[in-house]
């Protein structure tokens, strides 16, 4: 049975995480830096944690909160945007980032709208 002790350094309450403290079972304290090194091997370390048996810690969401925005954070756009149009596709309707139609409000370039409303309902769409 593995534990692992975890807490995260971040910078300010919203900004991502800076350091990752660890420890598993009884054994030595370990310091990761997502800034030094490849992002995968914070992935795998992320995927290691959720792999335990127990995960130890002092106000976890907290800490699990900015190691899920690590793993986002990795994500391909392009992936993103055919995540959403395969939604859209399945009769679902998500919110999608577009260009401000309205050029006048310059303090708003971009806006959300919901994919039905910006490419029409997908049933009229032809695959």
């Amino acid at each position: 049975m593995s534990v692992v002790t975890l807490d995260t350094e971040t910078c300010g309450l919203h900004g991502m995480a800076v350091l990752i403290q660890y420890a598993w079972d009884d054994g030595e304290v370990n310091l990761h830096s997502p800034w030094t090194v490849p992002i995968i091997d914070t992935l795998k370390l992320i995927e290691s944690f959720l792999e335990c048996d127990g995960i130890i810690g002092f106000n976890l969401a907290f800490d699990f909160f900015h190691l899920v925005a690590a793993v986002r954070a990795d994500r391909d756009p392009y992936d993103v945007h055919q995540n959403k149009i395969d939604a859209w596709k399945n009769l679902q309707n998500p919110w999608i980032t577009i260009p401000n139609p309205v050029k006048s409000e310059t303090n708003r370039p971009f806006i959300r709208v919901r994919a039905n409303d910006y490419f029409g309902p997908p049933r009229a769409v032809a695959t």
